[in-house]
C-alpha cells in the first residue's frame, strides 16, 4: 500500500504512514488475543480448574508453534505460567493486550463499527471470536484479512492521538490558560471534521458527556485505553521497529 499523509491538528506537520502487511497484522493480533485469552483463563479458573489447565496447556503449546516470531520473552513467560500463578500486573498486561488486539482487529475489518471511546467489551469479544486460536494455523487465515484503506487508518490514528492529547491537558495549574486556548483552537477543526464528538467547549464521549465532566475512574479508563489504541494504531501505520518500541507521538 502507498504511504498516506495526514495533518496533525495541533501543528502543520504531516506524518507518512506505511501500513504493515496482512500477515504482520494477523500475527500480532493473534498473539495479543492469546494473551487476552490467558488472562481470561486465569480469571475464570476457579469455576472449572481442570478445563482451565487444559486450555492453558493448549494455548501455550499452540502459541509456541504458531506465534513464536511475534512473542517476547515476557509474553512467553505469561503464556507458560501455570494457572493460578499470574500476579496482578501480569493479569493487567493480558487485559491491555486484548484492547490492543481489538484495535488491530478494527484495522483488519473485524468490526464494521467504530472503536468506542470507552470500551464496553464488544470489540474485544469480536476479536477473540475472529482471531486464530488453538489449533488454527496463521497461514490459513491470512487470506481473510482485509486491511482498511490508508485514509481510514490515518483518520483513526489521528482520532486517538487527539484524545490522548486532550487528556494530557489541565494537569499543571500554571498551564491552564494555555491549555484552554489550545483546546479552543482544536475544537473548531475537530467539530468541522467530525472526528470526535464535541459537547460545548470540550471533546465528548459516545454518550455526549464532556471529557472534563468524567468521573475520575472513567477518565482513567479512557486515558489508559486511548493510549493503548494510539500505540497500536501507530504500530499498524508502520512506526517503530518493534512492537515494544512503538512511539506514542511519532516525530
Amino acid at each position: 500500500m502507498k504511504a498516506t499523509q495526514f495533518r496533525n491538528m495541533d501543528d502543520d506537520d504531516s506524518i507518512d504512514i506505511q501500513p504493515r502487511s496482512p500477515r504482520e497484522l494477523l500475527g500480532r493480533a493473534a498473539l495479543l488475543a492469546a494473551l487476552g485469552r490467558r488472562g481470561l483463563i486465569e480469571a475464570e479458573a476457579d469455576d472449572d480448574p481442570m478445563s482451565a489447565e487444559t486450555d492453558q496447556f493448549d494455548l501455550q503449546a499452540w502459541t509456541r508453534v504458531e506465534l513464536g516470531f511475534w512473542m517476547s520473552p515476557h509474553d512467553l513467560h505469561i503464556l507458560q505460567a501455570p494457572v493460578g500463578s499470574l500476579i496482578e500486573q501480569e493479569e493487567a498486561y493480558c487485559a491491555d493486550a486484548l484492547v490492543s488486539a481489538s484495535t488491530i482487529g478494527w484495522c483488519m475489518g473485524v468490526s464494521s463499527r467504530p472503536l468506542p471511546r470507552l470500551s464496553d467489551g464488544a470489540p474485544e469479544r469480536e476479536v477473540l471470536a475472529w482471531t486464530p486460536a488453538p489449533w488454527t494455523t496463521i497461514g490459513s487465515r491470512v487470506r481473510l484479512v482485509r486491511v482498511r484503506t490508508d485514509d481510514e487508518l490515518a483518520r483513526e490514528r489521528e482520532r486517538w492521538e487527539l484524545i490522548v492529547w486532550r487528556l494530557s491537558l489541565f494537569t499543571i495549574t500554571a498551564s491552564l490558560p494555555d491549555d484552554e486556548a489550545a483546546l479552543r483552537d482544536v475544537l473548531v477543526e475537530v467539530a468541522n471534521a467530525g472526528i470526535i464528538p464535541v459537547s460545548g467547549d470540550d471533546f465528548a464521549t459516545d454518550e455526549g458527556q464532556p471529557f472534563r465532566d468524567l468521573e475520575p475512574d472513567r477518565r482513567d479508563q479512557l486515558d489508559a485505553e486511548a493510549t493503548l489504541r494510539l500505540q497500536a494504531m501507530n504500530w499498524v501505520c508502520g512506526f517503530g521497529d518493534r512492537w515494544e518500541d512503538v512511539p506514542l507521538f511519532p516525530d
